[in-house]
């Protein structure tokens, strides 16, 4: 119970109260974005260990350029996207837009995986925009490796826009 309690960032502990038997306590944080992000982080990191020792992570938001019509557009991109990746790789709502994929990969495959999927979202119809970091690279923590793709995704993001702009 230890091991599967401290393994979700938990606390336990046992008593031996005055009048008898045993008392356990334990902890566990709430399931927030925050906390599953930083685990799914951890997780990827501790795989990554085996192999190369880096890991990507992907953002996924509705493309900033295209009105928002349907509400459900990033659920759909999820269920699609589920479907075009490893086993392995973890899903992660920041809000009701953000979604991040964390996968172990190096800097080719994780380019490899952002071309594939962008394919298979424009296959699908789904105007959603996607920016990358990989570790250790980009960053050293989760939160440096989430604000260097959504640094890239806005940068991404609004240079199209310029260049559109430019082209018409």
């Amino acid at each position: 119970c230890r091991q599967i309690i401290e393994r979700h960032h938990g606390t336990i502990r046992a008593d031996a109260p005055e009048a008898g038997g045993t008392l356990v306590t334990f902890t566990l944080p709430l399931a927030t974005p925050s906390v599953m992000f930083v685990a799914a982080c951890h997780a990827a990191q501790e795989e990554a260990e085996y192999e190369d020792g880096q890991y990507g992570l992907m953002y996924l938001a509705p493309d900033p350029l295209v009105p928002h019509e349907e509400s459900g557009r990033m659920r759909q991109a999820e269920l699609v996207l589920r479907r075009s990746t490893h086993r392995g790789d973890q899903f992660v709502w920041l809000d009701d837009q953000a979604l991040l994929i964390i996968a172990v990969a190096d800097r080719a495959g994780l380019r490899a995986m952002v071309e594939r999927l962008a394919q298979v979202l424009e296959r699908a119809s789904l105007p959603v925009r996607m920016s990358s970091a990989l570790y250790p690279v980009d960053g050293a923590s989760p939160e440096r490796l989430l604000e260097a793709a959504r640094t890239r995704f806005f940068e991404h993001a609004w240079a199209g826009h310029a260049t559109m702009s430019a082209t018409r």
